[in-house]
């Protein structure tokens, strides 16, 4: 055959054979790209094919996919990552799927080498449009109340508002703490409180990434209203380990290292190491408030009136049972304990007792025979549990006997919420275009709320609902410059007949491959929620209860659109403008008694909008972000059931937490390679309350005060709820860290100033109207705070 008869040949039959057979058959490359100095996940890495222009970034669990690639060719996988060696590595693609684990080794890259980043790939490939995530990094580094803490962090956001100083507790958007999805490791954790809501239970040491996600969430998350909250921790050392070769379970089990922290508050720890296909980790933490009293009390020969103590501990392990298959088990528990005995001679005995705790399970199944499609299966148990028992012992001289007679009442509360879940998540890389996620979940909940008092059972709700879900969504990438995520979401509740659907689309459209307008519509629907009143000043526990068949779910919907920018260096500038419109809320009745039951709450609607702005810088030795948010927050509730909504009793009000505007600033700056200054400053609105407007005489009483206080026997008369605020808000917080090795230990040193100007932040007014002339006084948050702490490597 002539070379221009081979051609032709060539040309008729050969190249269309090879053009049908690429596009019916393509191959896809996947695989976990981890640090190859302990074998960690490296999240947001940036994974690329050069010759193809085809990339993505790795997940939180170091997880990539690139589907649908011609096979039959020569290719190079590139591996980006900020503070890592580029990996190129040559690939030959033939008729099978490519499985490609790759580890990256660490090195100092300079920032002008790099014109785009993993982060910027998970830009590209996000489409959720109110979505911050916090690393490792980030969350050690930023200035904090005694240690480091997630929710303190995300405090710092534009999109949160904290209660006060002594609260972790996050308002998101206007929105109430319980409608915040918690999830660590994909499994729900309902009370994220430590001291009473002072802390977050989570230690930080244990924490991988922190997902945030302010609004606009897509339908594989329901539940809740207002945000997403998706903790990873960490897997463990992978890769090292220190027990000697012929150690009988070295092959199962081996340990690489850990480390450890000293506080004045606790101290934590963290050990870790390689196991059998697999790696594993474990951290714990407790404070010793309790062993320092317990210690005073003995030196003093005093009795002790207090104890308080919190511990909490994480292990994590997984196993590769081969290339297609991984199973992780993850568990938490923590506990806190508090006990307090005050009174007594001339004043009533009083005896408080009080537990409460999380325990979680999970077990995840991450299941990828092709890299088409990728099917997780989650099996989880949670609990949450609290009991609190209060005693008052009043002695008095009996009136007939020389003798005392005492008497004494007796109060306890107890709640419980117990969470067992299956879900399943199937995705399917239909092509370059097309992406597809379906799933479902079932969870069986148990939920019992008691009060008892004086040894008779005031309150008893005690429930069994549970919540069948369903999505299912696609994203469509028409083009470069366009990202659309449609889906839907089905929900049905056991103690509301209705199966409820909620819609939610998002998009992106990118004017340039770093500059993207965003947008979300979306409806939502809470089932469970929390019986905390409204204007609480302190959120200690949350009281969790199944909305009851006599009330509807809570609604709402949400609005979001803006605009996000990429620069280089780490550089990101966000803006959103958000609507939220409540369809229906539930609050507790202001004439509620125990004998309601389950009937003693009221429906309502509300309203939030609001604008945020968001500078980050993420690399380099100057990081943080700058923010500032406008919001607005009005709540409508016929207290009374009356049919008339009336502003000037109450019914119509802006929320406890509007904060009309605050602006937030955290920089780390790493001078040298030793040392660290850090700094965070806040600045807000004053919180509203409901001030007291004058004086009526008390029904009741036919006689006035005496002639020095002569509004004595008056009552106080309050005006239009929450139609007053507390002054502007400001706090400084400063922080040091220094890496030392004494007694060659290699560690930190912490420095931390909590309100470093030691402005008076107002908690609270007490109001003494009984005196004459009437009075008040005010109540600060924390006052400047010296802490200090030392972390070392074992």
């Amino acid at each position: 055959m002539s070379a221009l008869k081979h051609s032709k040949f060539v040309l008729r039959y050969c190249l269309p054979a090879c053009l049908l057979f690429n596009a019916l058959w393509p191959v896809s490359v996947s695989g976990y790209v981890r640090d190859s100095q302990n074998g960690e996940p490296l999240a947001y890495a940036n994974v690329m094919i050069t010759e193809l222009g085809r990339g993505t970034a790795t997940d939180v669990h170091g997880f990539y996919i690139i589907p649908r690639l011609p096979p039959a060719g020569q290719y190079t996988l590139q591996i980006r990552m900020i503070g890592f060696e580029t990996a190129e590595i040559p690939l030959e693609l033939l008729v099978e799927n490519l499985r490609k684990d790759v580890n990256l080794a660490a090195a100092a890259i300079s920032m002008n080498e790099i014109t785009i980043t993993g982060e910027q790939f998970e830009f590209k490939r996000n489409i959720d449009v109110s979505r911050t995530n916090l690393t490792a990094r980030e969350l050690r580094m930023s200035p904090a109340f005694v240690e480091d803490d997630v929710f303190r962090t995300f405090q710092l956001l534009p999109s949160v508002t904290a209660l006060n100083d002594f609260s972790a507790a996050l308002i998101v958007r206007g929105g109430s703490p319980d409608e915040n999805l918690v999830n660590l490791d994909g499994t729900q954790i309902y009370n994220p409180y430590h001291i009473g809501g002072v802390f977050s239970t989570f230690n930080t040491d244990a924490i991988s990434n922190a997902e945030f996600i302010a609004g606009g969430y897509q339908v594989n998350y329901g539940g809740h209203l207002s945000s997403v909250i998706n903790l990873t921790t960490k897997e463990g050392n992978s890769k090292y380990g220190r027990l000697p070769d012929d150690f009988f379970l070295k092959k199962y089990f081996d340990y690489g290292g850990g480390r450890m922290q000293i506080s004045p508050l606790s101290s934590k720890f963290l050990l870790e190491g390689p196991s059998y296909k697999g790696s594993w980790f474990f951290s714990g933490r407790r404070t010793y408030f309790d062993q320092l009293a317990k210690a005073y009390y003995r030196i003093t020969d005093k009795i002790r009136p207090w104890n308080y103590y919190f511990w909490d501990v994480n292990f994590k392990t997984h196993v590769d049972l081969n290339s297609s298959n991984r199973l992780t088990y993850s568990g938490y528990s923590g506990k806190d304990d508090l006990f307090l005995d005050v009174g007594g001679e001339d004043l009533p005995e009083i005896e408080f007792a009080w537990v409460w705790g999380n325990t979680t399970n999970s077990l995840n199944w991450r299941y990828n025979p092709s890299a088409d499609y990728l099917l997780e299966t989650h099996l989880s148990q949670a609990k949450y549990y609290f009991d609190v028992d209060f005693t008052f012992t009043l002695a008095r001289e009996s009136s007939f006997t020389d003798s005392t007679e005492t008497s004494a009442f007796n109060a306890a509360m107890h709640n419980l919420v117990r969470d067992r879940s299956i879900s399943q998540q199937f995705t399917w890389f239909a092509s370059e275009k097309h992406k597809i996620q379906t799933g479902w979940s079932f969870k069986i909940l148990k939920m019992l709320y008691t009060e008892k008092f004086a040894g008779s059972t005031i309150i008893n709700w005690d429930q069994s609902p549970y919540i069948l879900a369903a999505h299912l969504k696609e994203t469509w990438r028409p083009g470069p410059e366009m990202a659309v995520d449609v889906g839907f979401r089905i929900t049905k509740y056991e103690l509301y007949k209705p199966v409820i659907a909620d819609p939610r689309i998002n998009f992106k459209y990118f004017l340039q491959s770093n500059f993207a307008l965003k947008g979300s519509w979306g409806s939502y629907s809470q089932f469970l929620f929390t019986i905390n009143k409204d204007d609480q000043l302190l959120r200690v526990v949350d009281f969790w209860q199944p909305i009851s068949r006599l009330y509807k779910p809570q609604r709402a919907q949400h609005f979001v659109v803006g605009a996000d920018y990429r620069g280089r260096r780490g550089v990101a500038l966000s803006v959103d403008l958000y609507y939220k419109p409540y369809s229906n809320i539930l609050d507790i009745s202001k004439v509620y008694h125990p004998s309601d039951g389950d009937v003693g709450f009221v429906s309502g609607t509300a309203k939030a909008f609001g604008l945020e702005l968001l500078l980050k810088k993420t690399q380099g030795k100057l990081y943080g972000w700058l923010g500032y948010a406008y919001s607005f927050v009005e709540r409508s509730l016929d207290y009374n059931n009356n049919g008339v909504l009336e502003r000037e009793v109450g019914e119509i009000y802006r929320a406890k937490y509007d904060i009309p505007h605050s602006v937030n600033l955290v920089v780390n700056y790493e001078f040298s390679d030793v040392n660290t200054l850090g700094f965070s400053f806040v600045m807000h609105s004053g919180q509203p309350f409901t001030p007291p407007s004058g004086k009526v005489f008390h029904q009741s009483q036919n006689i006035f005060g005496s002639m020095d206080n002569p509004f004595q026997r008056f009552d106080t008369y309050y005006g239009a709820k929450n139609s007053a605020r507390y002054p502007a808000y400001l706090r400084l917080d400063f922080n040091y860290i220094r890496r030392i090795s004494p007694w060659g230990l290699d560690g930190t040193f912490k420095l931390q100033v909590i309100n470093l100007t030691n402005h008076f932040n107002v908690l609270l007014y007490n109001w003494q109207l009984n005196a004459s002339p009437a009075r008040a006084s005010a109540y600060s948050m924390f006052p400047v705070i010296l802490t200090f702490g030392w972390e070392f490597a074992l």
